[in-house]
């Protein structure tokens, strides 16, 4: 029941997982949107997104599920570890999580929209610009202007002391491959490291550790874990250097709504989190999704203040919580008791694993 009266338009400020979703929903709903994005073309590189359950209902609802399982991996557990190989945790994942890549989770959702939709080396227009009764979704990321524009400066993401190195290589033969613990995390002291799987066969890695701001560079990934467990010197020896991501972390301060006028915030631009959750793009789709379909049901007011309520105090937490599961895994302090309180919960399931299975 769209109510094209009420939503005469849409302009999205931003041409990402976020942005390209709700342009899928809105558009089918026949509302008129435009989608603009300050990047020259789509991103022909990019590591893994990890999606949970709702992630995965919202891409079923935008009709590109399926389309996505065949471009992706689904990951069903992981394994934790410390740097010198231990492995503290292994454990099944309470549900499937797909591993996709960012170019073509955005290749996919793209095809769904009729040329002319989306607008590449464009910027976004303010809210001020707003004609008549278009309503503005930002889904212009972490560094986007349209925060700012709406709830000023002091809103911007902060940087979390944290810098992070990410790329692809080649598979390799170990035996954490048989015995299931290549794929998840290494915690060390003050840094971390990450394997996961890709639908070609190939591995997706990810560094992480504590810095000041823009005093790291590529050449540092390899020295921070140059002492590490074998899995993590097995694919240090496989990175292409020209190809690796290096970039700093940011995180939000709380906003006290996502909304403002006939505008909002999606994603990034509305919660920037640490990765340490692994929930950033998929709770992006999540918003997206859930504010398109408010926008084709409600009156254009009523779907944003809806879709405050509905998201912005979830969205919140989970910025909370992955700074919290961030401190734990980066802690430059007392990792010998983290450590060995890890190791007690991984064999107290061990244990209750071999019990259960008599």
């Amino acid at each position: 029941m769209t109510t094209l009266q009420a939503v005469g338009k849409v302009r999205i400020s931003g041409a990402g997982v976020a942005g390209l979703a709700a342009a899928v929903i809105l558009s089918r709903a026949g509302i008129r949107v435009t989608v603009d994005e300050r990047a020259d073309a789509p991103p022909t590189t990019g590591t893994v997104f990890g999606l949970a359950g709702a992630a995965q209902d919202a891409l079923d609802r935008c009709g590109v599920l399926d389309r996505i399982r065949k471009v992706s991996v689904e990951q069903r557990a992981g394994a934790l570890r410390g740097a010198d190989g231990r492995v503290f945790v292994t454990a099944n994942l309470p549900e499937p999580v797909l591993l996709v890549t960012r170019p073509d989770l955005q290749d996919v959702l793209a095809d769904e929209l009729a040329a002319g939709v989306v607008n590449y080396g464009r910027p976004g227009i303010s809210a001020s610009d707003l004609a008549g009764d278009a309503v503005l979704i930002g889904a212009d990321g972490t560094s986007g202007p349209t925060r700012t524009q709406l709830f000023g400066s002091a809103t911007a993401p902060r940087h979390v002391g944290t810098t992070v190195w990410r790329g692809t290589v080649e598979t390799f033969s170990s035996p954490s491959v048989e015995d299931g613990s290549l794929f998840g995390e290494t915690w060390g002291r003050g840094a971390l490291f990450g394997i996961t799987p890709r639908w070609d066969g190939r591995l997706n890695f990810f560094g992480a550790s504590r810095a000041a701001p823009g005093t790291t560079t590529v050449e540092d990934f390899f020295t921070r874990f140059a002492d590490w467990h074998r899995d993590v010197r097995m694919v240090m020896g496989g990175v292409d250097r020209d190809d690796m991501l290096h970039h700093d972390l940011f995180q939000s301060p709380p906003l006290a709504r996502f909304t403002s006028g006939r505008a909002a915030l999606v994603g990034d631009a509305a919660h920037t989190m640490t990765p340490h959750l692994g929930r950033g793009a998929g709770e992006a789709l999540v918003d997206a999704v859930t504010l398109a379909e408010l926008l084709v049901d409600f009156p254009a007011d009523g779907a944003l203040a809806r879709y405050d309520r509905m998201r912005r105090r979830h969205g919140l937490r989970m910025v909370r919580a992955s700074a919290a599961v961030g401190a734990l895994a980066l802690a430059e302090h007392g990792t010998p008791i983290r450590d060995g309180m890890l190791g007690l919960v991984g064999g107290a399931m061990r244990w209750i694993g071999r019990s259960t299975l008599g």
